[in-house]
């Protein structure tokens, strides 16, 4: 099962979805952090308080259901066009905080003079897990202005913004801190307005004050979220205060789904928790082997099919997992296909290299609903990577062109990426060619000047070896399926001696120029399945009734 998180942080209604896990989750809320005010504007002159937090777990609710929510906006700074507005509440279930399952305050602005803003305060939220915001900070009789507000979070409540410095220093005071994320810090005469506060996933820490005479001594907004925003410093041209930031929602629950990978063997017998759907099932066909004065391997093809019906528990399922091609010393040979239940859904393997020219990618298969093909092995040179294979994000990524087939100085071509990822670079006469990375854009192996190619990861295509004796790097294990440990497998690199050998699964080996290709990666089948909710049967213990007679 993966762990799954979802953040709200505008619109009014969510859908629960069908794999709600009600005995593992966490809700989590957010109150928006109070504008700062500006004594050019009134007799007002505090920082805002910052957001409340407030958090429930294990919240039954039924798939399908529509969720009612709110996530409060943050409190308008106060300038010219008006006063300082407080952050608004933030609310999972319900029409009002009041009403709702879990429900965060917001902050609010000074209510006179110097004084800042309260923040969020605990006592008006709603849930089982409840830290209030930090006060924002005063203003100083000098005119400078507080720091807002630190939003409450998980670890703690919220710090409180610090006074605006009296006397003649006229700095700001720095906005309180959320957690362990500091606030920002106050106007100085080198710099005089106030710093905006730091956002974080956590909790958003309050809004520097600005600094007193001068006329860009502006409070800092807060960070998101619930930050309070710093009050603006004095000056006879008007400043303003910070602008409160807006709360958030976030979501956490432990999917239900449940995940098989298979990897080997012939045949797969459906759980006896399965309802009889299966909610997706993926291939990927083996990779393509090279060949020694070859070009690079294709990739292994994608297809994904979902909401595939009549299931039954204890069925037995055949299947054939699609083997890697293997790396020749004078022939290579293709990645073979993987087969689902009776050839329902067939992924082609990649084709082996021939010589210079480079193998296809797998393409062409049949059934699914999505399918991308495997990435082509680099082409025209010796030494070349081999393709990444086709993953969930897209198809595979092209392997890199190595240099100069009769030399042995130069780089071999990076592999692929895997699936959405991007192409292998081509070797060069000082440099191997890097592998390519993954969807992400991470993962691939790093070229070089000298030596062996380095290994991908996460998808990622390996790079080329450069010069003589040198071996390809390998390509990485692909990442991008649901339960974020199997997926595409990006390309091998090309190499002088040796090939790199494609990632798992589906990815191309890299070719060689003198003694042996890489072999191609193995295909895989992935499932996901929800279980079937199960009813407890009926008790049949017998009660027995005692009736007592005054």
């Amino acid at each position: 099962m993966a762990t799954k998180q979802i953040v709200l942080t505008s619109g009014s209604s969510w859908t629960v979805p069908a794999d709600w896990n009600s005995a593992n989750n966490t809700i989590e809320c957010w109150g928006a952090g109070a504008g700062g005010q500006a004594e050019n504007f009134s007799t007002r002159r505090g920082a805002g308080g910052g957001g409340a937090y407030a958090s429930i777990s294990n919240i039954s609710l039924t798939p399908g259901a529509t969720i009612t929510y709110q996530v409060g906006a943050g409190g308008t700074q106060q300038n010219a066009a008006g006063e300082a507005k407080p952050g608004a509440d933030t609310w999972f279930n319900g029409a009002a905080i009041a009403t709702s399952s879990v429900g965060a305050k917001g902050g609010s602005i000074g209510a006179s003079g110097n004084a800042g803003g309260v923040g969020g305060l605990a006592a008006s939220c709603v849930g089982t897990i409840i830290y209030a915001g930090g006060n924002g900070g005063a203003g100083a009789a000098s005119g400078a202005g507080g720091g807002g507000g630190g939003a409450g979070s998980a670890s703690g409540a919220g710090t409180a913004g610090t006074l605006g410095a009296s006397g003649t220093s006229k700095n700001g005071g720095a906005g309180g801190a959320s957690g362990s994320t500091a606030g920002g810090i106050g106007g100085t005469s080198a710099s005089p307005a106030g710093a905006t506060g730091t956002s974080a996933q956590t909790g958003g820490s309050g809004g520097g004050g600005g600094y007193s005479d001068s006329a860009t001594g502006n409070g800092g907004d807060g960070g998101f979220p619930g930050g309070g925003g710093g009050g603006g410093g004095t000056d006879s041209n008007a400043t303003n205060g910070g602008n409160g930031a807006a709360g958030q929602i976030i979501i956490t629950y432990v999917s239900t789904t449940k995940f098989v990978a298979l990897t080997s063997g012939t045949s797969w017998t459906v759980p006896s928790d399965c309802s009889g759907t299966l909610d997706s099932v993926e291939l990927i066909g083996g990779g393509g082997g090279s060949d020694y004065n070859g070009g690079g391997s294709g990739g292994g093809e994608y297809r994904k099919a979902v909401n595939l019906t009549g299931y039954t528990a204890g069925n037995v399922i055949s299947y054939t997992i699609g083997a890697g091609g293997a790396g020749g010393t004078s022939a290579a040979s293709n990645g073979g296909n993987t087969i689902w239940d009776s050839n329902s859904i067939i992924a082609k393997g990649g084709t082996g290299s021939s010589h210079g020219t480079g193998g296809a990618g797998g393409t062409g298969g049949s059934g699914g609903s999505v399918s991308f093909a495997g990435g082509t092995g680099g082409s025209l040179n010796y030494k070349s990577g081999g393709g990444g294979a086709g993953g969930p994000n897209g198809i595979g990524g092209a392997g890199g062109v190595g240099v100069n087939a009769d030399s042995s100085v130069g780089g071999g071509g990076g592999g692929g990426g895997s699936g959405g990822g991007t192409a292998g670079s081509s070797g060069t006469t000082t440099a191997s060619g890097s592998g390519g990375n993954n969807f992400y854009g991470t993962g691939g192996g790093i070229g070089s000047g000298a030596g062996t190619g380095s290994s991908g990861s996460n998808g990622g295509g390996g790079s080329g070896g450069f010069a003589g004796t040198s071996t390809g790097g390998t390509g990485g294990s692909g990442i991008d399926f649901a339960d974020g440990l199997h997926g595409s497998g990006g390309g091998g690199g090309g190499g002088y001696n040796y090939g790199g050998s494609g990632g798992l699964y589906g990815g191309g080996g890299g070719g060689a120029y003198l003694n042996k290709g890489g072999g191609g990666a193995q295909g895989v089948i992935f499932i996901a399945y929800t279980p079937a909710i199960s009813t407890p049967p009926p008790s049949t213990r017998k009660r027995r009734l005692v009736l007592f007679m005054g």
